[in-house]
């Protein structure tokens, strides 16, 4: 606690302004993922979002704080390219979340990874903690088609010793949808990610990407443009 003790009226009136502050981030984030999934699905683009409940990521329980579990940084989407889409239906009553993944993750749904499946993730980090100068940090959209998937085993190297990556495999959507966290703000075609979950490595490597900020996107035309780009990449 600072010695500098504030009235208490101003102390209120901080919490107050600040939770307000909070609350309409999240509604706008809402709703600029929901016209970006209702965008693409009204595209003549072969895609189908998925998880339509909710944008929230799933995130590592490494270096978690209290604020962490409160306040959700990443935002996203996941897309189907093509045939890409689940197996099975949810099934929210299941909520045994994988190592990595948040308490509350609920995307059951199995989906079937082959060589040629991709998906288009969307990812919007709204804050870094860990940014050296927070008032220099700057909010982006990252987008990224996400291919050539693997999966490997997780543990050790006896574990995984003589052990090819599997290209052909069944995994929950969630496990895909961590994919979308690792997004980085410096994606580049061609780029590999990685995912750790339940018992295993997921691996993508990059297709087409783009990055921009997310102060950019301040109109409904400009969320068409983004949707538009985001076409384009899945088409090109």
């Amino acid at each position: 606690m600072s010695e500098e003790q504030l009235p208490s009226e101003e102390i209120s009136r901080r919490i107050t302004t600040g939770m307000g502050l909070v609350y309409d981030l999240f509604k706008e984030m809402h709703s600029l993922f929901r016209l970006v999934a209702q965008g693409l699905e009204n595209s003549d683009a072969d895609v189908q979002p998925q998880g339509p409940k909710g944008y929230i990521l799933p995130r590592g329980k490494k270096g978690v704080t209290v604020a962490d579990r409160f306040l959700k940084t990443d935002m996203g989407l996941l897309v189907a390219i093509g045939a890409a889409g689940p197996d099975e239906s949810e099934d929210d009553s299941d909520n045994a979340a994988d190592d990595d993944e948040q308490e509350t993750e609920k995307d059951t749904a199995t989906v079937a990874i082959a060589p040629d499946t991709q998906y288009l993730g969307i990812r919007a980090i709204l804050f870094d903690p860990q940014f050296s100068d927070p008032e220099k940090f700057q909010p982006m959209l990252v987008a990224g088609i996400m291919g050539s998937m693997t999966k490997e085993p997780r543990g050790g190297k006896k574990k995984a010793s003589g052990k090819k990556p599997e290209t052909k495999f069944q995994i929950r959507r969630a496990a895909v949808k961590m994919l979308v966290k690792q997004l980085p703000t410096n994606a580049q075609t061609g780029q590999s990610i990685t995912a750790r979950v339940r018992g295993a490595i997921l691996n993508a490597q990059l297709g087409n990407v783009h990055v921009t900020p997310l102060a950019e996107i301040t109109t409904e035309q400009k969320v068409n443009e983004f949707v538009e780009r985001l076409v384009a990449m899945v088409e090109g």
